[in-house]
């Protein structure tokens, strides 16, 4: 019997392609969804295999449910787990869609010879997480000024409540004909401003400011 792998969801975007999510059934093989995925991406319908989340109000006084996605086989380490690097690239993916919610996607980046890089990342690995689980990254602007963001993002595994992951990051606005640091434009700066606006009424990030030590131990 043919295998079929279904579209689930199609989101339409304001000049941008639809995104996509290709998921396979119970007996669905993973070449088949690979297909399938392949398929959508030439006709111009993107992410492949993760779903960035449309919000209708980047204003609400609560963190962004931003990014979802499957921890895959070749992200797992020889405990069956997650393994660590790959929770930080869970993070940069939720990283750059927040990036283009606040105005600074991919077509707009070339156009004006912007970007962003991180200056700093701390990841808190709270629980560990198998093959096959989904997961999503919720995202708040901590802080901001000309030229720096200062994000949390926190990990949840299959909706539940806990998270299994935190991330604190600082990221620099740049001009890659520099390259050098550079204010944000306008537009993206009111954006960032409402969105920090709405979450500076949110308690404090559980894991935020953190530093590595051991109690009672100076470091040296």
């Amino acid at each position: 019997m043919m295998e079929r792998a279904r579209q689930k969801r199609t989101f339409h975007q304001v000049s941008r392609p639809p995104l996509v999510e290709v998921l396979g059934g119970e007996r669905t093989a993973s070449e088949t969804v690979d297909t399938a995925i392949f398929v959508y991406a030439t006709l111009g319908m993107h992410p492949p295999r993760d779903l960035r989340i449309e919000m209708t109000d980047l204003n609400q006084a609560a963190p962004l449910p931003i990014y979802r996605d499957r921890v895959r086989a070749e992200w797992v380490d020889y405990n069956g787990h997650l393994r660590d690097a790959f929770y930080l690239l869970i993070f940069s993916f939720a990283t750059d869609a927040l990036l283009d919610h606040i105005g600074l996607d991919d077509a707009t980046r070339k156009a004006r010879k912007r970007s962003v890089y991180t200056l700093e990342a701390h990841i808190n690995y709270l629980r560990e997480i198998k093959e096959g689980t989904q997961v999503r990254v919720d995202a708040r602007v901590i802080a901001h000024d000309a030229k720096r963001l200062h994000l949390y993002l926190e990990m949840f595994a299959d909706d539940a409540g806990a998270a299994v992951a935190a991330s604190e990051q600082m990221l620099l606005h740049v001009d890659t004909n520099g390259p050098k640091s550079i204010a944000f434009d306008p537009d993206v700066k009111a954006r960032i401003e409402d969105i920090a606006a709405a979450h500076a009424a949110l308690p404090s990030a559980q894991y935020g400011g953190r530093v590595i030590g051991l109690a009672g131990k100076s470091n040296q």
